[in-house]
């Protein structure tokens, strides 16, 4: 049932952002600032949870649970003026872990997405971003409704990062992704999805 499987999505996604401070506050004291600043590299871990939304016409009644790493690097210092005043990162997303469920029952996947964040207020320690990007789900069954097991994902969105003690960030992202396999079978209705994400990061 997609209700079961909501709650246990819930919980872990709870929990992750009970324990993430916990671990933040275990390091030192050393006062925080931001350490997005260009040539530094970003690795990081992060939960996701995904539920189809009712636009553009895509599929209905599918959630999906995300577990994966990424890897970023700053690309630029500060650039523009006034309010759109920020800089730019480029990230490597891998989930080797996802659970695509529908009503059908549960698949298992992995992904990769090339993602590029542009954050603003530099100098900040808590900073705004907005994110676009794309990637490509491999399945082990066809997803969704047995149409593919290849699938590509364009994505975009934004949130915040918040920079906490030692160099670490914990970031809060809202995204609209869709998922389809575009030309590879002649019906793709694809799925539209509502996508939380909470992530814990270093920097070096």
């Amino acid at each position: 049932m997609l209700g079961g499987f909501r709650v246990k999505v819930y919980v872990a996604a709870a929990a992750l952002v009970m324990v993430m401070p916990a671990v933040a506050r275990a390091q030192t004291a050393e006062s925080p600032g931001d350490p997005l600043t260009r040539g530094r590299t970003e690795i990081g871990v992060g939960v996701g949870f995904g539920n189809a939304m009712h636009i553009w016409g895509g599929l209905p009644d599918s959630e999906f649970l995300t577990l994966g790493v990424d890897i970023g690097h700053v690309l630029t210092g500060p650039i523009f003026a006034g309010p759109c005043r920020g800089n730019l990162l480029i990230s490597g997303e891998f989930y080797p872990a996802i659970a695509f469920h529908e009503n059908v029952g549960t698949t298992y996947a992995l992904s990769t997405a090339l993602i590029f964040r542009y954050h603003f207020t530099p100098g900040a320690r808590v900073r705004p971003f907005i994110s676009a990007g794309a990637g490509i789900v491999l399945s082990d069954k066809p997803i969704p409704r047995n149409i593919s097991r290849t699938n590509f994902t364009p994505q975009g969105g934004g949130g915040l990062t918040v920079a906490i003690r030692g160099n670490s960030l914990l970031s809060f992202e809202y995204r609209i992704h869709h998922m389809s396999d575009g030309i590879l079978t002649t019906y793709n209705p694809g799925v539209n999805s509502n996508v939380f994400q909470v992530g814990f990061s270093w920097i070096h």
